[in-house]
């Protein structure tokens, strides 16, 4: 069973206030109280936190309805306001308090539920829209990863040749070292002069991010940071587009280093397949050859003669009992008898 919404009235009129809790109940609303002054509608709606003020523009204690709503309205309560003044002014009052909708006096029972419920319609949507954009802005602001949104600008034929700052997060000023009050509002071409001859080509790529809707992922050296940055950008509309990035300096550091160390490596066993003594046989797994050195070739040589082998006949047995060797994982010596089938 849901539960019924709560409204709180404030009314210095009785008989109005009285028709208006009769009306609200019929209706299968909760009535939290009736208040005649402004200074104590503030305190009770703060405290009981109804789902909904209906508040009279002229109260007992000579505060303006308007005033109240503001506080009332600070506190996340939508308020209706009840007036039987309706000339511009206090019309144009109304709307300027962000009121959620008015009723003029004498109301009709249609016309003062309609209103109720619109408004109550509207704050729930309000209320939801406010709860998404907190998350938002939380997950804004505490992500690692930097994170902008820009407007492309175009020249005459809609090539990309600037973007400008809409906003950024804390890691972004963090990671890049851009202070937020000096880029806000600002051209990139401002903010980093000669970002449009960088070869990595920023502009044209989030250029076509934001004219295309296609989103991309890359990795770009930026020559204004002297750093390697991992980006991934996409367009929530035309025009627009969203960086996320990360900084992988350290990572591309690493990976040239650990290539330097794998070239380095690989000098060193191709000098010493060169220049050992001994025969080496190079698998790239268990059964499959990959290489063979001269001394082995030379070793084969030697021994085919001996053995009374081909140089190629000698060369398939020993492979053969290396990889029954490797397989077995038995790495005893290889010992190969003459062939008796030649004397």
């Amino acid at each position: 069973m849901s539960r019924k919404r709560s409204i709180l009235i404030v009314e210095d009129e009785i008989i109005i206030a009285k028709d208006l809790e009769r009306i609200l109940l019929n209706e299968g609303y909760n009535v939290l109280g009736i208040i005649s002054s402004g200074e104590e509608a503030i305190k009770q709606a703060i405290e009981l936190q109804p789902d909904l003020v209906l508040l009279d523009i002229t109260l007992s204690d000579n505060i303006s309805g308007i005033d109240v709503a503001s506080v009332i309205q600070f506190h996340q309560i939508p308020v209706i306001y009840i007036t039987a003044f309706s000339d511009k002014r206090n019309i144009k009052g109304i709307i300027d308090s962000g009121s959620y909708g008015y009723v003029l006096k004498p109301y009709n029972n249609e016309e003062l539920i309609t209103t109720i419920e619109i408004a109550l319609s509207r704050h729930k949507t309000y209320k939801k829209i406010k709860e998404s954009e907190n998350r938002y802005r939380t997950l804004f602001a505490n992500m690692q990863n930097g994170l902008a949104y820009h407007k492309i600008i175009t020249n005459e034929d809609e090539t990309p040749i600037d973007y400008i700052f809409l906003n950024i997060n804390d890691s972004f000023e963090w990671l890049t070292g851009l202070k937020r009050e000096n880029i806000i509002g600002k051209r990139v071409t401002e903010v980093l002069p000669g970002i449009e001859n960088d070869p990595s080509g920023w502009i044209e790529k989030y250029g076509k991010v934001a004219l295309t809707g296609r989103s991309v992922r890359f990795e770009n050296f930026s020559t204004n940071f002297k750093k390697w940055f991992s980006v991934n950008a996409y367009s929530p509309q035309k025009g627009y587009f969203v960086t996320i990035f990360e900084d992988i300096t350290e990572r591309k550091h690493a990976e040239e280093e650990l290539q330097k160390t794998e070239k380095h490596f690989v000098k060193v066993i191709e000098n010493i397949f060169k220049f050992v003594p001994e025969g080496l046989l190079v698998f790239t797994d268990k059964i499959n050859l990959a290489k063979q050195n001269k001394a082995f070739q030379d070793i084969v040589k030697k021994y085919a003669v001996k053995l009374k082998y081909t140089e190629p006949e000698l060369t398939e047995i020993i492979i053969e009992q290396v990889k029954k060797r490797i397989i077995n994982e038995d790495y005893a010596d290889i010992r190969i008898p003459k062939n008796k089938n030649k004397k």
